[in-house]
């Protein structure tokens, strides 16, 4: 089964084509939103509805796409998504499923108040399951840092915190001489400068407090793999001292999982 994925976050809307549970062809933007004025981000969600619209277009004679499945945890921007998609012809027919709490998940959620817990988890969760893993440690890396535990097919619960660049950014946003620096992994820990110590302590003291979220997750519920996502999980990643497994496109293809679940029981 053929399915479009659209990922909309914080700071970037990311569209997927999955064949088989896996993205066979990608595109995302980045999104310019002010606040909760999202007018910034309208062209970026127009570019990522083109772009789905011209998949559609290919797959007609290669094979139908069955349906589109949405994980959002920005409002304002999904009411953009829909106008768009509802809006025109050549996509308005094609079924869609929003995730959200209610969906069909492939684990047991032991969760306090599911409506709570934002999609994009949900779907982070299902992608380890779709990739075979009844427990791990799932770590997405953006612009908050989001860990979720899988325990024997439960969902546990998880944490969050500000994301790397996003606590790296309210600094220099709160420091009246700190020059505008981006956030990146140094050439050496001590920085020699304002700027290399900048760099050093914000890169340093972001991996250092993912490394202690993971352990003490790993020393408090038992060993699992750690499965890392995100936008910033390149950069990160390769910094683990510890084996972790990168998934880009993990929470695309657990939202395609669960999407599956929720159209094969619509067609019983």
């Amino acid at each position: 089964m053929k399915l479009l994925a659209i990922d909309i976050g914080n700071s970037k809307i990311a569209a997927g084509l999955v064949d088989q549970g896996a993205v066979v062809q990608r595109y995302q933007a980045r999104l310019q939103s002010h606040g909760n004025n999202y007018t910034a981000s309208a062209p970026a969600v127009a570019h990522v509805y083109d772009w789905c619209a011209d998949q559609l277009a290919l797959e007609e004679s290669a094979g139908a796409v069955a349906g589109l499945v949405v994980t959002s945890v920005v409002p304002g921007v999904l009411e953009i998504w829909r106008h768009l998609w509802e809006g025109k012809k050549a996509t308005r027919a094609l079924p869609v499923h929003l995730i959200d709490h209610k969906s069909p998940f492939p684990f047991e959620v032991e969760i306090v108040s599911p409506e709570s817990v934002g999609p994009d988890r949900y779907c982070n969760v299902a992608g380890a399951m779709s990739k075979g893993y009844s427990s791990a440690v799932i770590v997405d890396l953006g612009t908050a840092n989001t860990y979720d535990l899988l325990s024997e097919g439960k969902f546990r619960g998880g944490l969050i915190a500000p994301g790397c660049e996003t606590a790296h950014r309210a600094m220099l946003d709160q420091g009246a001489l700190l020059p505008d620096v981006p956030f990146t992994r140094p050439p050496h820990l001590l920085g020699m400068d304002t700027l290399g110590a900048l760099q050093a302590g914000s890169f340093f003291q972001n991996m250092g407090g993912i490394l202690y979220v993971v352990h003490a997750l790993l020393r408090n519920f038992g060993e699992a793999p750690i499965l890392v996502t995100g936008g910033l999980a390149v950069k990160m990643a390769p910094e683990f001292p510890v084996d972790v497994i990168y998934h880009a496109d993990l929470t695309l293809e657990g939202a395609v999982s669960i999407a599956s679940r929720a159209f094969s029981k619509q067609r019983q």
